[in-house]
């Protein structure tokens, strides 16, 4: 075993020293550098999946979300634009769903795809973002990615996951935010960031203070938190 992993990792400097990464992904590809999960027959105890979404167009957003096998996950999600805005937490999914997106990965032979699509770094349209596909299963795991490139099988699979995720939980936690502050000051000389309250703010000139309407705002202006109020985003 551990001839053949040296063998491995040989093969693959080769790779990358005469042929690039197209040859160094065909290598990964051929032969694996690491064990991988089985993708077939019952689903195991411990399969977990997750899927990284980042930088999709209209409107640029990033957003993550993991599975376990017990039906629990989790979700975080970033909205840059026209304003940004970020909401984080946990939600459950029913068994006939958990095992729903297993056995869409069994009939996608998941496991017989590349770890990343193309092989030769990044794909040509830009509003595709990236994506990754992440499965624990049988003790082994593996990530499947895609840069700036369609890929049928990764889209199906993120599809499916993100089908599972109940609306409502989002819709719960966007209420929530209705008791956070409505705005906030930064001081353009001290790039701090205050709640409207702050004591600080009292001596602080009017040509020194930008309104801000969310924190999310603050945070796209590079201001940081006051260390005496504390202003941030909503808790859950």
């Amino acid at each position: 075993m551990h001839l053949r992993k040296a063998s491995l990792a040989l093969c693959a400097l080769l790779a990358l020293g005469t042929g690039g990464c197209n040859l160094y992904y065909g290598v990964i590809k051929l032969f694996g550098t690491r064990d991988r999960p089985t993708i077939e027959g019952p689903i195991p105890p411990d399969f977990r999946i997750g899927i990284d979404v980042k930088d999709v167009a209209d409107p640029p957003a990033d957003y993550m979300l993991w599975i376990d096998r017990s039906g629990k996950g989790t979700y975080n999600v970033t909205v840059r634009q026209p304003r940004r805005r970020h909401v984080e937490g946990d939600f459950e999914v029913s068994e006939d769903q958990v095992v729903g997106i297993w056995n869409e990965l069994v009939k996608l032979k998941f496991g017989d795809l590349a770890d990343r699509y193309p092989s030769s770094g990044n794909g040509q349209d830009v509003a595709l973002g990236t994506k990754s596909v992440r499965v624990f299963a049988g003790g082994s795991e593996m990530t499947v990615e895609s840069y700036y490139e369609a890929n049928a099988t990764i889209e199906a699979v993120r599809a499916t996951v993100v089908a599972s995720f109940p609306k409502e939980t989002m819709q719960a936690r966007l209420a929530s935010d209705k008791d956070a502050p409505k705005s906030f000051v930064g001081d353009t000389q001290t790039k701090l960031v205050h709640t409207p309250d702050c004591p600080a703010l009292k001596d602080l000139p009017e040509e020194r203070r930008r309104p801000l309407a969310t924190w999310y705002e603050a945070l796209d202006f590079r201001f940081q938190p006051c260390p005496d109020c504390r202003p941030g985003p909503p808790t859950r």
